[in-house]
């Protein structure tokens, strides 16, 4: 059975390229590169970079710890932005995705009520963020709407940031993705009706950033069935069909929304207006 996942680390070999790096209170960066056509059909991602920073005790992150996290998140995403656009000074417009209504979908909302938006009052870096409301409200697809905000505000470089779905419940909450390969909205449940956010959809360099919050249960069942009997299962249509748009999330998912939103927007602030987590909180 093929597993569905938003977080390539969880999906891709060590034979494809990647540099590990283990960081201090047992946080690990990862870094992807599927770099070929052959890698995009062998592993089911689109070619780019994945970045992930992950802790396997994040659920209970000491001050110290989240803002050790925070400044090496901040760090990557500062250096890819340079790298990307070839310039210190940008506008950015970060685009919040999610459903306000469903916790487990809420990452996007959080990030947003925790961003600091500027109009060069901080730096000469100006940072816009915009929170469409779903397809199912609103009739207007979320690239559509980006769309039209891209043109009117013209910014350098576009963030998407929502929520993502794991492979494994062990990895709920406790990681953060960035890429520069896109996403679809939705896409976790098979009913994103959006195309892909990118830089061709967009027309703007474009990072996706995100956490997984979310693992599909079809995936629960078939880790489970590997535990007992270490054989894959063959007919996972027969078995697992039902299941295909049903997803799960831990018990304390408010609590995970609400601290990994939290890290995200610290992080984004930091890279973009250099501020860091204690000059944040005296202005929030």
């Amino acid at each position: 059975m093929k597993f569905y996942s938003d977080v390539a680390n969880e999906l891709i070999s060590n034979s494809c390229k990647r540099d590990e790096t283990k960081l201090d209170y047992g946080c690990t960066q990862v870094i992807i590169h599927i770099d070929s056509v052959k890698k995009e059909k062998l592993f089911g991602k689109p070619k780019g970079e994945y970045f992930t920073l992950e802790c396997a005790n994040l659920f209970a992150l000491a001050p110290v710890v989240m803002e050790y996290m925070i400044e090496n998140l901040a760090k990557y995403l500062q250096k890819k932005i340079n790298d990307m656009l070839k310039k210190e000074e940008y506008k950015v417009l970060i685009v919040c995705l999610g459903n306000d209504n469903l916790v487990s979908d809420s990452l996007g909302a959080e990030v947003f009520d925790n961003l600091i938006v500027s109009h060069q009052s901080i730096t000469n870096n100006v940072l816009y963020a915009l929170k469409p409301s779903v397809y199912g409200k609103t009739n207007i697809k979320s690239v559509e709407h980006i769309q039209a905000m891209v043109k009117k505000l013209t910014p350098d470089i576009c963030i998407i940031v929502d929520a993502l779905c794991a492979k494994s419940i062990s990895r709920l909450g406790t990681c953060v993705q960035v890429c520069d390969s896109g996403i679809v909205a939705g896409g976790a449940v098979n009913r994103g009706v959006d195309m892909i956010l990118s830089k061709r959809t967009l027309g703007v360099p474009t990072l996706c950033i995100g956490s997984p919050l979310v693992v599909r249960v079809e995936n629960i069942l078939n880790e489970f069935m590997q535990d007992l009997s270490d054989i894959d299962v063959d007919d996972d249509n027969l078995l697992f069909g039902k299941y295909r748009n049903v997803v799960v999330a831990p018990k304390n998912i408010d609590e995970i929304v609400k601290q990994n939103g939290y890290m995200i927007a610290s992080a984004l602030n930091y890279a973009i207006l250099k501020l860091n987590v204690d000059e944040q909180d005296k202005i929030r």
